[in-house]
């Protein structure tokens, strides 16, 4: 701490002096006699060869570290503009693909729903026509039973008149000696 707060000071006088322990650029001795040193580089003044005083002002590094320092701000804000932006993106997609997919099951339930429709449409119809068809079997097995009535009772007079007229003929022919036949005739018809 005490040379954090020495640092401090030295750069609050201004250094005015050159630093002792900054090394000479290019391998020159340091406080050496020549402004410039030659280096691979070009020509470097040589430090504290410009008064003793730093070529340039500590407050162009204060601005120059504030410009940084807005800079990696801008891009740390575009980044996290960046990324906003895509989940946006994808939550926008996520939404429309779900939107899709309710419209789609909306439509297959509306199909659903007229298939079940017409469906029910279908069973109801032929559910009158198996009324019909029964009311017609039923009507079928009453008229079926009273023609079978019918005839029965057809047989059963015919059989009668059979034997009425076999007892007729019998009778004519026991009589047709004795009586004329139209006599016979009339007597029995």
């Amino acid at each position: 701490m005490a040379a954090a707060t020495a640092a401090a000071a030295a750069a609050a006088r201004g250094a005015q002096a050159a630093p002792a322990a900054m090394p000479a650029p290019c391998g020159m001795p340091a406080g050496g006699a020549m402004p410039y040193a030659p280096c691979a580089q070009g020509v470097m003044p040589a430090p504290g060869a410009m008064g003793g005083a730093p070529s340039t002002p500590v407050g162009v590094f204060a601005d120059a570290s504030r410009e940084a320092l807005e800079s990696q701000r801008l891009a740390a804000l575009e980044m996290e503009l960046n990324l906003v932006r895509s989940r946006y993106a994808r939550e926008t997609q996520m939404r429309q693909a779900a939107e899709r997919a309710a419209s789609q099951a909306q439509q297959e339930v509306q199909q659903l729903n007229a298939q079940l429709q017409q469906t029910a449409g279908e069973v109801r119809s032929l559910q009158r026509q198996l009324a019909k068809r029964a009311e017609q079997v039923s009507f079928g097995q009453e008229l079926n039973q009273d023609l079978q009535e019918q005839l029965r009772q057809q047989q059963v007079n015919a059989d009668q008149r059979l034997v009425r007229e076999r007892g007729k003929v019998q009778a004519i022919n026991r009589l047709e000696g004795i009586l004329p036949k139209h006599m016979l005739m009339q007597a029995l018809g």
